[in-house]
């Protein structure tokens, strides 16, 4: 499994090839992916905030 910060990483990058794209469809499905990396890490950190407590 990746660490959260992996899935951060992905995003920041997937958010950053969205600003080079021209074709607005590629852009929006960049945005997308980015979306769903940042969905994944934000689930990954509570499910360890919750085994910490």
């Amino acid at each position: 499994m990746k660490s959260v910060e992996e899935y951060w990483r992905l995003a920041t990058e997937y958010l950053r090839l969205s600003r080079v794209v021209a074709d607005p469809q590629s852009k929006a499905e960049l945005v997308q992916m980015a979306a769903t990396w940042i969905r994944l890490a934000e689930r990954l950190k509570a499910k360890g905030d919750k085994q910490a407590a």
